[in-house]
């Protein structure tokens, strides 16, 4: 069975939010600062852009 395209980009843009706000979320614990862990999860977000 074949999904439908918009079905794909739902998933993977879901999946993409989820991932960096996990990251977002991890950075803050670990660093104590929103500004830090919002910077952190960007640069990820951009980078597995451009890696994928």
């Amino acid at each position: 069975m074949h999904e439908k395209a918009y079905r794909s980009v739902i998933k993977t843009v879901s999946w993409r939010t989820l991932g960096t706000l996990d990251t977002v979320l991890i950075s803050y614990i670990i660093t104590g600062s929103f500004a830090m862990a919002a910077s952190i999860g960007s640069i990820e977000l951009v980078t597995k852009m451009i890696l994928y």
